[in-house]
C-alpha cells in the first residue's frame, strides 16, 4: 500500500514498453525534457508489450507518454485495446502521428476534442465507441 495516498491498486514494473519483448537503451540525445529508448540487443533495460505486462489485468483507462514510443506501445497492445474504454495519450508534433490516429481509428476509438487537455503536452483523449 502507498503510505503517501492509501492506495493498494498500483503495481510498478521496471519495463520499458514495445510492440514486442526486446532490450534497449536510454538515448538523451533525443529531447531535452524526455529520454528515448533506443532498441539495442545488448541493452540493459528490459522491453516488453502492455499486453504481456498486463496479462490478466482489467484496464478501463490508459494513458501513453512515452516518449516517441506511442505507436510501438500501441502496436504492443492489441488484446488491451479491446476492453480499455479511454485512452489518454501524449500526440505532440515531435513526430507525425498518423500511424497512431489510424490504428486507434481501426479500434474503435474516436478523439473527444478538449483543448486544455491537448495544450498538456499535445495530450489527445480516445474514447471507444459503443
Amino acid at each position: 500500500m502507498s503510505k503517501a495516498n492509501n492506495l493498494d491498486n498500483i503495481l510498478t514494473m521496471n519495463y520499458g514498453v514495445s510492440d514486442k519483448p526486446n532490450k534497449g537503451s536510454l538515448d538523451k540525445k533525443y529531447h531535452p525534457g524526455g529520454w528515448k529508448i533506443e532498441i539495442k540487443d545488448d541493452g540493459n533495460i528490459n522491453l516488453d508489450t502492455l499486453d504481456n505486462l498486463c496479462k490478466n489485468k482489467l484496464i478501463s483507462l490508459m494513458h501513453i507518454d512515452v516518449e516517441g514510443m506511442e505507436y510501438k506501445c500501441l502496436l504492443g497492445s492489441s488484446s488491451i485495446l479491446k476492453n480499455v474504454k479511454y485512452i489518454m495519450i501524449e500526440l505532440n508534433g515531435i513526430n507525425n502521428r498518423s500511424n497512431e490516429y489510424n490504428l486507434l481509428k481501426k479500434n474503435n476509438f474516436i478523439e473527444i476534442p478538449n483543448k486544455k487537455i491537448k495544450s498538456e503536452n499535445g495530450n489527445v483523449l480516445f474514447k471507444k465507441k459503443n
